[in-house]
């Protein structure tokens, strides 16, 4: 915040100088027009006129040297805007940073740096994360660098590791299915509360009769909001959200809520492995499996 401080205070400084030398040169040309008008000339006079044209030159340059100085503080004025949408957009972040602190574990944010970031963002966002409870935020050029751009970050994250912590589930298994749903809904995506629609509400009733009630919950959303809509940015708060279906991994030991429209979909390749599995009626072995 100190940086954006400054740069508003250097702005302010310039656009005030400016205004003044403006208001200087303006009152000195003023002078001397009326000086050809109603007084004659002779020699003594026009050297007076001479020293003070010379006067009005020099005020005319420094006022264009501050013309140049005004692009420079627009310039300054875009980068603070451009800090101001900046802090704004890592409202999201600090709402990851204090979901990942639900499990009393230390908190690494990762800020990957690209060319096109100023030395001020990154700093920003960095300041922004600790101030919001990270153990640490570590800039990342390992998208140029490949491993030696995040050597920080593993020695950030190392350090994390050997910190004291207090891990915990976000929820107790033995909790209701829907009270686990509401859970995470709440503490993990802002909402006030959750809906359960007709097929949701009668497989909760389903796995709990068949004895899956105690499996862990593993929420089928969009990941582009923390809300079940995909245009809802930055820290949704108010809203209420719908659980269209429930469905059960029970091989993989867990239930899946369908968050609002959210589909899922099979993870089949192009071809499936399963066209090149084939049982030898001789041997009765199976072929294709490794």
């Amino acid at each position: 915040m100190k940086i954006m401080v400054n740069m508003k205070m250097m702005l302010e400084e310039a656009v005030e100088e400016k205004a003044i030398l403006r208001a200087e040169v303006m009152t000195l040309k003023q002078a001397l027009q009326s000086r050809e008008t109603e007084v004659p000339y002779h020699k003594t006079q026009g050297a007076e006129k001479g020293r003070e044209s010379n006067e009005v030159q020099l005020m005319e340059k420094r006022a264009k040297m501050l013309g140049d100085q005004q692009l420079e503080a627009a310039a300054i004025k875009q980068t603070i805007r451009n800090l101001e949408l900046l802090k704004n957009g890592c409202d999201n972040m600090k709402k990851q940073i204090e979901n990942a602190k639900h499990f009393g574990v230390p908190v690494v944010v990762a800020v990957n740096g690209f060319k096109t970031d100023t030395e001020a963002e990154m700093d920003l966002v960095c300041n922004v994360a600790k101030a919001a409870g990270a153990f640490d935020a570590v800039r990342c050029s390992h998208w140029a660098e490949g491993g030696a751009g995040a050597v920080a970050l593993g020695q950030a994250v190392q350090r994390a590791s050997a910190a004291p912590n207090n891990f915990k589930f976000l929820y107790d298994l033995e909790l209701p299915i829907a009270d686990k749903i509401r859970t995470i809904a709440q503490k993990i995506y802002g909402a006030d509360d959750i809906e359960l629609l007709p097929e949701a509400q009668h497989k909760v009733e389903l796995y709990t009769k068949q004895g899956f009630g105690h499996l862990p919950i593993c929420m089928a959303k969009t990941h582009l909001s923390l809300s079940h809509e995909a245009d809802k940015k930055g820290v949704p708060t108010g809203f209420v959200l719908p659980i269209r279906d429930i469905r059960a991994s029970v091989g993989a030991s867990f239930l899946y809520p369908l968050v609002g429209t959210m589909p899922t979909i099979p993870g089949l390749p192009t071809r499936p492995c399963f066209y090149d599995i084939d049982l030898d009626p001789e041997t009765e072995q199976v072929n294709g499996l490794f």
